[in-house]
């Protein structure tokens, strides 16, 4: 976002296209230097999202689905950490049935 509120365009854009260009080694990996950077600039990002949801009072609802041990917690960790527990809330859904 821009100073007075519009997204910059050329900028999201960039972002964008960024992670494609992302070294990959020859198992197909991301190699870890560039895993850590592409980290560092997500959790900014991240961040910088919660400070502008807080600053316009909005409300958000964020919903995980994935398999045991997919990284769901830490990813839930992280974005919890930086708010106040009394105004966020995490819930554990039940299974799902086949009803």
């Amino acid at each position: 976002m821009g100073k007075n509120g519009k997204k910059n365009s050329k900028k999201a854009a960039s972002e964008e296209t960024q992670v494609s260009k992302l070294p990959v080694g020859r198992s197909g990996r991301l190699k870890k230097e560039a895993y850590e950077k592409e980290l560092r600039r997500l959790q900014t990002r991240l961040v910088r999202l919660q400070e502008w949801v807080r600053n316009e009072g909005l409300k958000v609802v964020v919903l995980f689905e994935g398999r045991d041990a997919a990284g769901k917690g830490g990813v839930i960790k992280r974005i919890t950490e930086r708010l106040s527990p009394r105004l966020a809330r995490v819930v554990a859904l039940g299974t799902p049935t086949e009803r």
